[in-house]
């Protein structure tokens, strides 16, 4: 992508997750968030039985009933989209496992889709974490790892205000490397077993409590969660966030486990590329905070070797608030068309 001022339009941006798609109506050169709106994204888990064309129909639906709402605002110049898989250079999604699952996963002109669900023609097209640092490269940032903790687990490293990603667009997917080896390891939504997002997501970390209260029932019971109905309440990230946010130390020690993998991750990033500024974001890292931020620094610091460095400094939460990937977006089509 190429360096410069960016120039004043209105782009139509889309932040399309696993869960939920954003869309609004933003000035790619003030970054005002004038229009926004947002819908239930059709996934594998909602819409798997209509097979991959009925799921891109609905998908396509979603991105056009998104586009009126957001058109309310004013007519639009270009559409971006941050999309929750690598992106190949040309705009073609190279794997969507939050998306299609691993059953229906393919390659997925994305571009042209949103294309033709639009009405515009200027398409810009980048992965979603991507999308997100570009929030951060507006406000200065130049050099940092943008690490996404929501539903899946996500990278991003810039230098000199630019993602490395390699040349197929490949970069910035150490969600889907292997950490556990073992043949029983969890499932990750792409099909592998014992992948980082796999463990350390807030869909990993949910799955790794509930595990946790068949295998320790005596210390589930004892805990917030276990004591919420008896023992019949939900184990959701909800109520797990809740827990750990208020101290609770049988949540606390379940969680601080299968994050452990995501420390070591960030610490062989660092490692390799010398990075020391890391920026924390996704709705489940920030809906635990500060306690988890330090927790995930302390695990950082004891999985790698210590030449002077402060993980408690290089290490902090985004900003609040879910518009990162939108104004991100908007940054990035108007430094990308100027």
């Amino acid at each position: 992508m190429a360096a410069g001022p960016p120039i004043e339009m209105l782009a139509l941006v889309y932040e399309i997750g696993g869960s939920n798609t954003r869309a609004a109506l933003v000035n790619t050169l003030t970054l005002e968030v004038l229009v926004e709106a947002r819908s239930p994204t059709p996934n594998f888990h909602s819409h798997g039985k209509a097979g991959i064309d009925g799921l891109l129909q609905a998908l396509a639906a979603t991105i056009r009933d998104l586009a009126e709402s957001a058109r309310s605002g004013g007519q639009a110049d270009l559409v971006a989209i941050g999309y929750p898989g690598p992106m190949s250079p040309d705009g073609i999604a190279l794997s969507s496992p939050t998306l299609l699952g691993a059953s229906l996963d393919r390659h997925l002109d994305i571009t042209d889709l949103v294309r033709r669900a639009t009405g515009l023609r200027r398409v810009v097209a980048m992965n979603d974490v991507t999308a997100c640092g570009f929030r951060y490269v507006a406000d200065g940032e130049t050099d940092f790892a943008l690490i996404n903790v929501g539903s899946g687990v996500g990278n991003k490293l810039f230098v000199r205000g630019n993602p490395v990603v390699g040349p197929g667009g490949r970069g910035g997917e150490f969600g889907h490397f292997t950490v556990d080896m073992r043949p029983d390891a969890p499932l990750c939504e792409c099909g592998g077993r014992g992948h980082l997002a796999g463990m350390s997501s807030g869909r990993g970390v949910e799955r790794a409590v509930r595990q946790a209260a068949r295998e320790d029932p005596a210390g589930f019971l004892g805990s917030a969660l276990g004591a919420d109905k008896g023992g019949r309440g939900l184990i959701d990230t909800p109520a797990i966030v809740g827990a750990f946010r208020g101290g609770d130390e049988w949540v606390i020690r379940h969680v601080a486990a299968a994050t452990r993998p995501l420390a070591h991750a960030m610490a062989g990033l660092h490692t390799a590329t010398g990075t020391e500024s890391f920026i924390l974001v996704g709705g489940f890292a920030l809906a635990l905070g500060p306690a988890w931020r330090d927790l995930l620094a302390e695990q950082c610091a004891a999985a790698c070797w210590n030449l002077g460095q402060n993980w408690h400094s290089m290490v902090r939460l985004g900003e609040p608030g879910d518009r990162d990937g939108l104004i991100g977006l908007a940054f990035a089509a108007g430094r990308d068309l100027a």
